[in-house]
């Protein structure tokens, strides 16, 4: 295929292809020797539309302070702000995992794992939708976070009372 660019679209030509389409109990295959895709129509002013997540973090945050009634913009500047950070923050809770279990325990501790990231994505998918559907603020974005440190934290803190508790017995 080659990508044609006009004076306001850009215009894929496909060339010997086949597109294949499921709609609900249909199926439909189309062969074709060539097939022309529209990809992109400016819109009137001669401005391209541009899809939230095409937006670097600082159009984001502009776009949402010009357009406050629009939550699903802020939500996604808080969105991509708090999961930079979750790998620190998933860190610190295999730390503390790491240092609760023992040796022979391996597959407690893989589980444990797998299972606090998957309450992670479950309540960051959640908190993603209470911000855009129910218009509570995008900073509920980092409540994942927060609950990531509090676990981690708290496992550490465990760790280090039970050290303390070891040495007073000896």
């Amino acid at each position: 295929g080659r990508v044609v660019k006009e004076d306001d679209s850009l215009t894929l030509n496909l060339f010997d292809g086949v597109i294949h389409q499921q709609n609900k109990d249909l199926y439909h295959i189309l062969r074709f020797s060539e097939h022309n895709l529209l990809l992109r129509k400016k819109e009137e002013g001669g401005v391209l539309e541009k899809k939230i997540y095409h937006y670097t973090g600082d159009e984001l945050w502009q776009e949402a302070k010009r357009h406050k009634e629009n939550p699903a913009l802020l939500t996604e500047f808080h969105k991509r702000e708090a999961i930079s950070y979750v790998s620190l923050f998933f860190a610190l809770v295999g730390i503390g995992i790491g240092l609760r279990t023992k040796r022979r325990e391996k597959v407690i501790g893989f589980s444990a794992s797998c299972l606090i990231i998957l309450l992670y994505y479950i309540i960051f998918i959640a908190c993603e939708a209470l911000s855009k559907k129910v218009g509570v603020s995008g900073i509920v974005m980092w409540l994942p976070n927060l609950i990531l440190v509090f676990i981690g934290g708290g496992m550490l803190l465990g760790v280090r009372r039970q050290k303390s508790e070891d040495r007073i017995e000896k």
